[in-house]
């Protein structure tokens, strides 16, 4: 088996010295378990130091069970810091709690609310992905359903999407969500589509610096709504390839 401790130095052998089994098989594990960059004289790690191939010594292949970290953010998700509310930039959780049922009276009295955001789809976006928003949050009204929705709409520099409150590619997707049986306990949900499975909005082939556009909606006009409480949320992530 691998090993699994972090890998801080290697053991040293000198000549005419008798080499102990144990370091052997010390070094041996240090390429079969977690590598990290290390100073092996000081035997402590090091950050932000060390290369992995150079400019002319590539390594050929890569295989990652998901998509890698570059300056601490992970490729293939696009963080959502801020909302639009009307022209009103909305922070999250603080401000965002508008997606709430107007009156609490029912679902006759209640009103579909919104925020929006946009982004545009970056380089490393593999054409064919499917597209996706991921929320997390919490509602202050635990165990029963909100119904959320996303109209995200496609704009591309090549071709004309007429206007900007009235786009011609757009696809919705709505997700009913589960609140937690006790309130203000967290939930996340993946289940928004930004685009179809093959990363199509309304036909059109998503590609990168396309923009999206998304308006994310509480609809208490559902039938399935039927939480009167205030949903915060807490995060928004555009995921690339879900």
């Amino acid at each position: 088996m691998p090993a699994t401790t972090t890998v801080t130095s290697f053991v040293t052998m000198f000549a005419r010295t008798k080499a102990r089994a144990s370091h052997v098989n010390t070094n041996f594990d240090n390429f079969r378990g977690h590598i990290l960059p290390i100073n092996s004289d000081t035997q402590t790690s090091s950050h932000n130091t060390h290369d992995l191939g150079a400019t002319d010594h590539y390594w050929r292949r890569l295989y990652l069970g998901s998509a890698p970290f570059i300056n601490g953010s992970q490729l293939g998700k696009v963080a959502i810091t801020t909302l639009i509310d009307g022209s009103v930039p909305t922070d999250l959780l603080e401000d965002a709690s508008w997606l709430t049922r107007a009156a609490f009276g029912g679902n006759s009295a209640a009103i579909d609310t919104s925020c929006r955001f946009q982004f545009i789809v970056p380089d490393e976006y593999t054409i064919g992905n499917r597209i996706s928003v991921s929320l997390r949050g919490y509602v202050e009204t635990g165990g029963s359903h909100f119904t959320m929705e996303t109209v995200a709409a496609l704009f591309k520099d090549s071709a004309t999407d007429a206007s900007l409150t009235s786009p011609s590619n757009v696809l919705t997707s709505t997700s009913n969500i589960l609140a937690a049986t006790t309130p203000g306990i967290f939930f996340t949900n993946t289940s928004l589509r930004l685009t179809d499975s093959t990363g199509k909005i309304n036909s059109i082939t998503v590609t990168a610096g396309d923009v999206i556009a998304v308006d994310l909606k509480r609809k208490p006009t559902a039938t399935a709504d039927t939480n009167t409480g205030y949903f915060f949320l807490t995060n928004v992530m555009v995921d690339l390839n879900n």
